[in-house]
């Protein structure tokens, strides 16, 4: 059962192009959560460039 949740956080990590973020996953949950927290700070990071971007212009 561990090993479907740590393939399913992978799999997760790897949509958003971060394989290399796939290492976490041998951590099992917390490699999950750390896996959830650089996705979101890479999502959040994007979007607030763009605002900042948009303003700029």
């Amino acid at each position: 059962m561990m090993s479907e949740r740590r393939i399913i956080m992978m799999g997760g990590g790897g949509m958003m192009g971060g394989s290399g973020f796939g290492g976490f996953g041998t951590f099992g949950l917390l490699g999950g959560i750390l896996n959830l927290v650089i996705t979101v700070g890479v999502i959040i990071g994007i979007v607030v460039l763009v605002i900042w971007v948009i303003r700029r212009l």
